[in-house]
């Protein structure tokens, strides 16, 4: 008859029912909804742990393994119904390799994909553990509250540690602390936050917790800590509360970093040793034998987890989780202080810092958690993946600098100007306010049908540093060709008529403009028509060529190179709109830019109303000029993709080899 598989301690009756149901037809086997047995949770049970355990990401390797072998030879009997069902023709379970009696054409797709194992040494935890433990924590007047219970739930562990190093962010000693011989406080007057736990490791030799003043820490934490550091032969560091970000190149913006990163809550139960990014610096154990931070290099602070996380990356240090059950590590209860993953989604600037940290490992490789690696697999050349912001396999033409500028040279402050009678006067005088004296501004009217022209002639006519032109309506490439053409400078900078620039807005971005860039842009303000702030405007911290193909953020002010104007092309003067975005896209392709994170100009918003079938034209023009770009750049297999027809300029670049061929282009 049809019997269980005898070699299988896990799934063997899902594999018995499935050949049933192909040997005697699906008629024939049958459910009822009647509660027949209660499975017990324990150590060793499917959800319990152990290395048969299913966890909140599934099953397991070695049973995946061994029902992917089995659901082949059930697909040959559902071929084949002469086929022996009695003959388990396919590998019983195991952890070493996927199938250990490969077919021919298993070895072969093997071969043709480079398959290797790795084979991951796990070490039996010492019996006795003769090396020092230390502590090291760090406090300040808002955490000492709690400082002296999670230092007493320490002192009072199975396995006793040698000291704690209490770093204090304070010239004032904390309260209530303990009274013990093996707790050291060290106060300092510059605050240097949670940094401070890797200010004092310095010439220790043995191993090293880091913990935080707002755990109670259970009685065999120290133990099972330093069993987990042996565990991985003291090669790693370990720790209850992580996150793992997404394979390739770093993460660009805080939205990637906050949708795409993968938490594990220390309260949470967890069965597994997987390897992550970033373990919160808590809950943390390693032996002093793989070195440590140097905590004068960390350069922000409340971001610790982030440098301690780049460390490991950069001396390919793995970090691994350790397996708990639920609620094995608790808060004390009423904690006053803001986690800093809250104060993080409202503070701008905490997340600009955060990503600079996360940016200072261009890619974050970190390996599979499986045994087996595709060296040639169809995601291999993804380890050549340059950008977040772009796809695997696009490569972007390096830019470089370009050669020096005059020492003082002259800036034509250009305007194109279309009835702005309200505003015009207000917007030359502010580029005429500038610190910076060597500039001309330069306005061309381009057909307004109200009284510019008159505003104009009348309040600027006599000037000399002022140079007027007027002509009929062409648009906004025509308008701004024409007023840059005005000029001579060497260096150009836009403003729009109906906004003003701040005084130091030009001396600021040709500080920038000298070290060779062909663009420089800053920050801006946003006000209303009556000049009052609403807000500071947006900006995208940091520039990448990258970036900038899939939106304009290169904003207001915007200063570029004469020279480079030119050789890009000057303002296309057939685009009704996305005419800034074309322009600085070329002169992206033909050298650097530099953003300056100050706030140089504000930008009028003024109640507009604007059809659907000019935004339509906006949306048009802006797929045209990405894709002119991608033209240039020599990315001709690929193309853009919007994944939300209700929000079509959030689009993405795809590879058109993979594309759905029932797709239809945008």
């Amino acid at each position: 008859g049809i019997r269980f598989d005898g070699r299988a301690r896990f799934s063997a009756d899902s594999e018995l029912f499935e050949r049933l149901r192909i040997k005697l037809g699906n008629e024939r086997v049958r459910r009822h909804s009647n509660l027949d047995l209660v499975a017990l949770h324990h150590d060793e049970s499917l959800t319990g742990g152990g290395e048969n355990s299913i966890g909140w990401t599934g099953p397991r390797e070695n049973r995946l393994q061994y029902v992917s072998n089995y659901r082949r030879f059930h697909k040959r009997l559902e071929k084949e119904q002469s086929a022996n069902s009695e003959e388990l023709n396919f590998s019983p379970p195991s952890s070493e390799i996927y199938n250990e009696k490969p077919t021919d054409f298993e070895r072969r797709v093997r071969k043709a994909f480079s398959l290797t194992f790795r084979s991951e040494e796990i070490f039996k935890p010492k019996s006795k553990i003769s090396e020092n433990i230390y502590a090291f924590m760090a406090t300040y007047p808002g955490g000492f509250q709690h400082v002296g219970d999670s230092i007493r739930s320490l002192l009072n562990q199975s396995l006793p540690i040698r000291k704690i190093i209490l770093h204090v962010n304070s010239s004032k000693r904390p309260p209530q602390l303990p009274k013990d011989p093996r707790l050291e406080v060290i106060k300092s007057t510059i605050n240097i936050a949670d940094n401070g736990k890797f200010a004092h490791l310095e010439n220790v030799d043995g191993y090293i917790l880091t913990v935080d003043d707002d755990i109670n820490y259970p009685t065999d934490y120290v133990e099972k800590m330093i069993n987990e550091v042996e565990i991985h032969g003291k090669k790693a560091v370990v720790g209850v509360h992580g996150a793992s970000l997404p394979f390739g190149p770093s993460l660009s913006r805080w939205s990637q970093y906050k949708n795409q990163r993968r938490s594990h809550i220390f309260s949470q139960e967890h069965a597994s040793r997987i390897q992550v990014d970033i373990l919160g610096t808590g809950t943390v154990a390693f032996h002093s034998s793989i070195g440590y931070p140097d905590a004068s290099e960390m350069t922000t602070l409340r971001m610790v987890d982030l440098h301690f996380a780049v460390w490991a990356m950069s001396n390919q240090v793995p970090m691994r989780l350790v397996p708990r059950k639920r609620d094995w590590l608790r808060e004390f209860e009423d904690i006053l202080e803001e986690r800093i993953w809250n104060q993080a989604q409202e503070d701008k600037e905490l997340q600009i810092q955060m990503l600079d940290v996360i940016q200072s490992q261009s890619i974050w490789p970190r390996s599979s958690n499986g045994i087996c690696r595709l060296e040639n697999g169809p995601m291999s050349f993804a380890e050549e993946w340059k950008h977040r912001e772009i796809p695997p396999g696009l490569v972007l033409p390096v830019s470089t600098k370009w050669g020096a500028i005059p020492e003082e040279p002259l800036v034509t402050i250009y305007i194109p100007a279309y009835n702005v009678q309200d505003y015009i006067e207000q917007s030359v005088n502010s580029a005429l306010n500038q610190t910076y004296s060597r500039i001309e501004i330069c306005i061309h009217n381009d057909g307004s049908t109200d009284n510019t022209m008159n505003v104009l002639q009348k309040k600027f006519g006599s000037d000399v540093r002022v140079k007027i032109s007027s002509a009929e309506n062409k648009g906004i490439g025509a308008a701004s060709n024409q007023a840059i053409d005005n000029g001579s400078g060497s260096i150009i900078l836009q403003l729009d008529a109906d906004d003003t620039l701040e005084p130091t807005a030009v001396a600021s971005l040709l500080e920038q403009m000298s070290e060779g860039h062909v663009c420089v842009y800053g920050n801006f303000r946003r006000i209303d028509p009556n000049g009052e702030i609403i807000d500071n405007g947006w900006e995208e911290a940091r520039y990448s060529r990258e970036r900038l193909l899939r939106s304009m953020i290169v904003h207001h002010p915007r200063m570029f190179r004469r020279d480079a104007w030119e050789k890009a092309g000057k303002h296309d003067e057939s685009l009704t709109n996305a005419v800034d975005y074309d322009l600085f896209l070329r002169l992206s392709e033909i050298g650097t830019m530099a953003h300056v994170r100050k706030i140089l100009y504000s930008y009028r918003i003024l109640p507009t109303s604007t059809s659907r079938a000019k935004q339509q034209i906006q949306t048009q023009n802006t797929f045209k000029v990405v894709r002119r770009s991608l033209q240039r750049s020599g990315a001709s297999d690929f193309d853009l993709h919007v994944p939300n027809p209700n929000s079509p300029r959030s689009f993405t670049i795809q590879d058109i080899r993979f594309k759905n061929p029932t797709e239809e282009n945008q």
